[in-house]
């Protein structure tokens, strides 16, 4: 509809955002349209908002929404939104090494705490060749975020505790200091999925090796890290 009027207009997205009264939450996107003063105001289907009634403070102030971060997309480039939409933020500098030598490419991925719920979200970008990547996140009070960086070729994932107001805004991850964690879990369940699969056509032994499937396809189903999203930034890349 911007578009047949001639006004300029984006797309917005949070790539996870934690509802603290439900315990609850989900990623989304909107659009902004651009009016003729220069200001940006929100258009958003899914919740049902417009201008002149809503703006961005709709999502922090109206809602209590927990946001991850928030970006907007020109030139197939995402750019930080958070600011329009979160009083108080901080970016911090995710620095990845690998072995003493700077990781580029690494998949980035933010675990915002609350209380007893975790909401787990992939950045839509990676490190560049410098190992460096920037992130800025909402301060909440009571919330805490973790940063993991994953080798998107091995099973390398490490991972590194932050909380925000405090003067330190870098977040140094070696991908040496190896992590078991749910998301390289999630890596490992793949290809043994994959071999079980391949040893029932194989070897033609349902009985067993379906048993030992199912199990695994079971736990691959209970673990849901937006694994869709990897899929759609790598196709978008590749």
């Amino acid at each position: 509809m911007a578009n047949r009027t001639g006004l300029t207009s984006r797309s917005v997205f949070t790539v996870g955002f934690l509802n603290p009264h439900k315990m609850n939450g989900n990623n989304h996107g909107w659009s902004e349209v651009q009016l003729d003063n220069g200001n940006w105001v929100i258009g958003d289907a899914g919740f049902g908002l417009a201008p002149p009634e809503d703006n961005q403070s709709f999502f922090y102030s109206e809602r209590d929404l927990l946001l991850g971060p928030i970006y907007f997309v020109e030139n197939d480039t995402y750019i930080d939104n958070m600011e329009l939409y979160v009083p108080n933020t901080q970016k911090i500098t995710i620095h990845t090494t690998k072995m003493g030598e700077d990781f580029n490419d690494g998949l980035i991925y933010v675990l915002l705490h609350y209380k007893d719920k975790s909401r787990g979200m992939w950045l839509p970008y990676q490190t560049n060749e410098s190992g460096l990547a920037e992130v800025n996140l909402g301060i909440y009070d009571g919330v805490t975020y973790t940063i993991g960086v994953m080798n998107p070729v091995a099973t390398d994932y490490a991972e590194s505790e932050i909380s925000l107001g405090h003067d330190s805004n870098v977040a140094s991850i070696k991908l040496d200091d190896w992590k078991f964690s749910k998301v390289v879990i999630n890596g490992v369940l793949v290809v043994l999925w994959c071999i079980v699969y391949i040893g029932i056509i194989i070897n033609d032994r349902p009985s067993e090796f379906t048993k030992m499937g199912n199990k695994v396809g079971g736990k691959l189903m209970e673990n849901r890290y937006m694994n869709q999203q990897i899929q759609r930034r790598f196709r978008k890349k590749h």
